[in-house]
């Protein structure tokens, strides 16, 4: 009876009876081109803001390795073991922080302590932690990404 009467209806309108009918195929192929569309012109811009990130993330750990081992340094018998050798160089690793040149076990279990959990580098393999000593001092600490 309602169908009847909404016929009745269109028909006195003038209107024609619409099919109930979804999407077709060729609009659906439209849509997914303009999203590929889409997409190839943003992608450009992802990758540059995650590769920025990434950087940004490992400057930031740098910066905290280097206040790691500032902090390790302010322990006095740490301080005098490194100033008692040339120099060193630590590598700040996942497996544990180690250094390459001489033993300095005090030093190390300073900054290992200071260090919970190891920061990682997004664009390298590792963190390099340079220390000179020149004439008892202790010289600018550099740290850099190793790949």
């Amino acid at each position: 009876m309602k169908t009847e009467f909404i016929k009745v209806c269109n028909q006195e309108m003038g209107q024609k009876e619409e099919k109930d009918r979804g999407s077709s195929l060729i609009e659906l192929i439209i849509v997914i081109a303009m999203m590929a569309i889409l997409a190839v012109v943003i992608a450009p811009y992802i990758t540059k803001y995650v590769g920025r990130s990434r950087i940004l993330v490992d400057q930031s750990n740098m910066s905290l390795c280097e206040s790691a081992t500032k902090t390790a340094l302010a322990n006095e018998k740490a301080y005098t073991e490194l100033v008692a050798t040339s120099g060193v160089t630590i590598d700040v690793k996942s497996e544990g922080i180690t250094s390459t040149t001489i033993t300095i076990p005090t030093f190390l279990s300073e900054i290992n302590e200071i260090l919970t959990s190891i920061p990682v580098p997004k664009m390298g393999s590792y963190f390099e932690i340079t220390i000179p000593v020149a004439t008892g001092k202790i010289g600018k600490i550099t740290v850099s990404v190793k790949p």
